[in-house]
């Protein structure tokens, strides 16, 4: 396999999946800088920031905003969430409940309905 002669095809694919995504009425910032996974589920009204890579089975509800340079694999995102520049791999945010900055969500991290998740740093 030589990467380098197939590095169009591939950006032309997540070019395509962006921007299917952008026609069901998600905002994507900056499509050139955003990586979503072909299994990933946004719901209408989702703003996604530049930096943000959505893996695996990743779904996020109506309205949520995915901050700059945030990281979601295999992770449920309900309506109304924010998530600021954080990591989540297999976790459950809850509605309206915000995330972060610098939050790291480990694996059946399950946060309820309006929580507001803030990392203190010394």
């Amino acid at each position: 396999m030589n990467y380098i002669t197939q590095l169009p095809d591939m950006l032309d694919a997540r070019q395509l999946i962006n921007m299917q995504h952008v026609s069901n009425g998600v905002k994507i910032i900056d499509t050139s800088a955003t990586y979503i996974d072909e299994a990933v589920e946004i719901a209408f009204g989702v703003v996604i920031y530049p930096g943000v890579i959505l893996e695996g089975c990743t779904k996020i509800g109506e309205g949520a905003v995915i901050g700059a340079n945030s990281h979601l694999r295999d992770t449920i995102v309900e309506k109304g969430a924010y998530i600021h520049h954080s990591v989540a791999i297999g976790a459950y945010i809850g509605e309206n409940t915000e995330v972060g900055p610098f939050a790291y969500l480990r694996p059946n991290t399950n946060l309820a309905d309006t929580v507001k998740l803030v990392v203190l740093m010394k």
